[in-house]
């Protein structure tokens, strides 16, 4: 049983804040295996693989690409001849970049590396607003020459090229795979052993015995935190930013001493606090208001927007 682990981050923004989908990867560079079988005891061993050579990584960057290409002209989301017209160019808007690599031992440049691949689509200290001209500014981190140092919309456009990077509902943008899938016999081994901080040596040697008896701990253990994320409170806490079962009064935390199902005593304990007993009224929905052009908060400008699909600088953002 081996498999390499990999973090998968779908990233849909550029460096000017414009929408460009891509995929940072951070992959191990070998593979983990487990020795002696699932018997009584077993052996986390990692096995590294070479350095892939520039060729190795043209030619996966080929094969990713045309495999791509068959599958979304397969969904229709894009023509046969843009797919033809792309196989025929020299990179075909296909890039693969596997230069940066971190020790095992670099804790802290392994940090830095996810949380680059985690950053957020723009910078709060490098955007700018002058509710005065109506316009947003934002400075790039990196510009090519030629290209301005600060870009600039109006209010309305930039809301439009920033709606464009958030992501679909459902989609998840973080994604495990390999030895760390979700589901994968080999995760229970290798985030004990990251919890645990055991030498990169001892993984190269095979010397990490865990007991087979882990596995199905943390199966048990990852359902009851299933389970407790499901629960009322934790949905509170994502929702409203709430703790429903923190005390007021201590900041400690609350735990059900007993259920009430008689409605005479839930009248009694909320007329005993001065709260109400009766579900608030609300009005009938009524007709909006009508308004002049001159009254009306909508900003004409968005219909000049509908279906445009240019930058700030379209001869340049394009690129």
């Amino acid at each position: 049983l081996c498999a390499p682990a990999q973090i998968l981050v779908v990233q849909r923004f550029g460096g000017k804040a414009n929408l460009h989908v891509h995929l940072h990867a951070v992959v191990s560079d070998g593979v983990f295996a487990l020795r002696e079988g699932l018997g009584v005891t077993g052996k986390l061993q990692f096995i590294p693989a070479p350095e892939p050579s520039p060729a190795e990584i043209a030619d996966l960057c080929e094969r990713l690409r045309r495999s791509i290409l068959r599958r979304v002209v397969r969904l229709g989301a894009v023509p046969g001849e843009s797919a033809r017209e792309m196989l025929s160019r020299s990179h075909g808007g296909f890039s693969l970049d596997a230069s940066v690599c971190v020790a095992a031992d670099d804790r802290p440049a392994l940090e830095r590396l996810i949380r680059y691949c985690l950053r957020p689509a723009i910078s709060l200290k490098r955007l700018t607003y002058l509710p005065e001209a109506g316009l947003v500014r934002y400075r790039p981190p990196k510009t090519r020459p030629g290209e301005p140092a600060v870009l600039e919309w109006e209010a309305v456009e930039f809301l439009r090229c920033f709606s464009r990077i958030i992501a679909p509902p459902r989609l998840h943008l973080i994604r495990y795979a390999g030895a760390l899938g979700p589901r994968h016999r080999l995760r229970p081994w290798i985030t004990h052993a990251a919890r645990q901080g055991v030498p990169y040596q001892d993984l190269l040697a095979g010397a990490l015995r865990l007991p087979a008896v882990l596995s199905a701990v943390s199966n048990t253990v990852r359902k009851a935190v299933s389970a407790a994320a499901r629960t009322w409170a934790a949905c509170m806490r994502k929702v409203f930013e709430i703790d429903p079962v923190l005390c007021p009064s201590c900041g400690g935390q609350m735990r059900p001493v007993a259920v009430i199902t008689d409605d005479r005593e839930l009248d009694r304990i909320l007329a005993h606090l001065s709260l109400p007993r009766d579900f608030p009224k609300t009005a009938p929905a009524r007709s909006p208001p009508r308004a002049t052009a001159e009254e009306t908060q909508v900003d004409p400008r968005v219909e000049l927007w509908e279906g445009v699909d240019e930058g700030p600088q379209s001869d340049w953002a394009a690129a």
